[in-house]
């Protein structure tokens, strides 16, 4: 049996296995089934009344205390109309749903009633939820979740592992493809400075007997020459062609997930996407 992670985790980190992920996902079909539920249920009461929270107002009557944004009706208001699912409604919620799907459980070699009296472990309903909004995000679109919901169970109602490693994998990609180009920026800045002054010398000469190729002054000056530059006094100074371009990148690669970075639309929205599946119709 396959063994499964958080989305953010690349390297080591907790697993759950399928036994677990089957006892979440057995217990809804439909992201309303938790959605509207427990905490739900007073969040949009208190919409409906025009309630708002603590956090609200001016900044000199605001509480000291730190307000939970999730659990607000402003969020609720505003998810609710972009069509989205939370995710602490999910993690509270799907525990109180009874396990219900026979044939999920024979797939993992239980019952109804065995998975029904076990505890769901916390990191399985993590790890689901990442895998339907691919991301490690607070809140899926409802849409995209109910659709790959359904894919997590074969024809034959069976758990189709695949699918949900598929999601999470998906997630891995975006995750740390926006950490590389939004996050990165800075600490290439920094690397390009502290280089052209000398200070990644002791660094280089460390890294030396790994190779030419990586201890090279000239790889290094390729890489950060075209962000800073020296003026005549020597005196450092950003490149503007050099970080316009480099700006340019971040916004292609932003463009290329922006609909799973801000929408959770389905993989078929994106452009890299499209480019791929039509390779493979070809």
């Amino acid at each position: 049996m396959d063994a499964f992670k958080r989305a953010e985790v690349l390297f080591g980190g907790e697993t759950v296995t399928e036994r677990e992920v089957v006892n979440v996902i057995g217990r809804w079909k439909e992201t309303s089934q938790w959605n509207d539920i427990g905490a739900a249920v007073q969040l949009d009461k208190m919409v409906a009344a025009g309630v708002r929270s603590k956090s609200q107002g001016t900044f000199s009557d605001r509480p000291t205390q730190v307000v939970d944004q999730q659990r607000t009706p402003e969020r609720r208001k505003m998810l609710q109309k972009m069509g989205q699912v939370q995710r602490f409604l999910f993690v509270e919620n799907v525990p109180t749903l009874p396990f219900k799907d026979a044939a999920l459980a024979r797939s993992v070699g239980a019952s109804v009633r065995e998975l029904n009296s076990e505890p769901l472990n916390p990191l399985a309903l993590e790890v689901v939820f990442d895998a339907l909004t691919q991301s490690k995000s607070s809140f899926a679109n409802q849409t995209a979740a109910n659709a790959r919901r359904a894919k997590y169970q074969n024809k034959d109602g069976s758990f189709n592992a695949a699918a949900l490693t598929s999601d999470l994998a998906a997630g891995r990609l975006y995750i740390y493809s926006f950490a590389a180009a939004f996050y990165g920026t800075q600490n290439l800045l920094v690397l390009a400075v502290l280089y052209k002054r000398g200070n990644l010398d002791g660094l280089l000469d460390g890294l030396s007997h790994l190779g030419d190729v990586f201890s090279s002054p000239l790889l290094f000056a390729g890489l950060t020459a075209p962000l800073i530059g020296r003026t005549e006094t020597d005196l450092l100074v950003p490149n503007l062609v050099g970080l316009g371009a480099y700006v340019g990148l971040f916004a292609l690669l932003f463009y290329i997930f922006r609909p799973q970075i801000l929408e959770g639309k389905d993989l078929q929205s994106s452009p890299l996407e499209k480019t791929i599946l039509n390779r493979k119709k070809d």
